[in-house]
């Protein structure tokens, strides 16, 4: 696991009247996924975190060995960073279908107990953004 340090958080405050659905107090945090440990300070004293974002590079500007560390690393420091708070109670972490839909079992209906084969992503997709997309989101939801 990534080692936790300190690092500059960028903090803002939503309000209804961005238009966005929110409670008044809920406050919403940037964290950088190549800084695990940029996680820290946005979860300190939190109840809940709700992991909704992912970076999906599609034209294949990065290697796909980048992207897949920062994801893997990434999810590990913001977990880190619950558990080291003390004040977690529940976290939301949004999957995504690209976990579930390459493989070669012919499915039509997929559950939790179906994962993509990275080597089916390989035959379909080839080297391309989405391959690296769904091999770095299927690793990353399948860590121990």
């Amino acid at each position: 696991m990534p080692q936790l340090g300190p690092l500059q958080i960028k903090r803002r405050t939503l309000t209804t009247s961005q238009n966005y659905p929110v409670h008044q107090k809920t406050n919403i945090f940037e964290a950088d996924l190549d800084e695990p440990d940029s996680f820290d300070a946005a979860i300190q004293g939190c109840t809940g975190v709700f992991h909704v974002a992912y970076l999906i590079d599609l034209e294949g500007k990065e290697a796909e060995e980048t992207k897949i560390k920062r994801a893997v690393n990434g999810t590990v420091g913001m977990l880190q960073a619950c558990l080291n708070s003390k004040t977690m109670k529940r976290i939301v972490y949004t999957s995504s279908t690209s976990t579930v839909v390459y493989n070669d079992k012919g499915l039509n209906i997929f559950d939790e107990s179906i994962w993509c084969d990275i080597d089916c992503i390989r035959r379909i997709s080839g080297y391309s953004g989405i391959a690296s997309y769904a091999i770095s989101k299927t690793l990353t939801e399948r860590l121990p």
